[in-house]
């Protein structure tokens, strides 16, 4: 694992984006990482006519 390596998101849910335009950013101090970084990225946004539902920021509250 490596501290240089990580994703940085460049759109957020529900924000309008274009064709071709980038939503995500892939960082990596070994260019072999990007093949394995895209694989496991390939299925996790979709992008649609609609902006998703509004979602709750809190997932779950430990405690009292």
């Amino acid at each position: 694992m490596s501290a240089a390596a990580g994703v940085v998101c460049l759109a957020r849910p529900g924000d309008r984006v274009a064709a071709g335009d980038p939503v995500l950013e892939l960082r990596a101090d070994d260019e072999a990482r990007f093949g394995r970084a895209v694989t496991a990225l390939d299925q996790a946004i979709e992008i649609g006519p609609q902006p998703p539902a509004r979602q709750s920021p809190v997932l779950e509250r430990i405690g009292t």
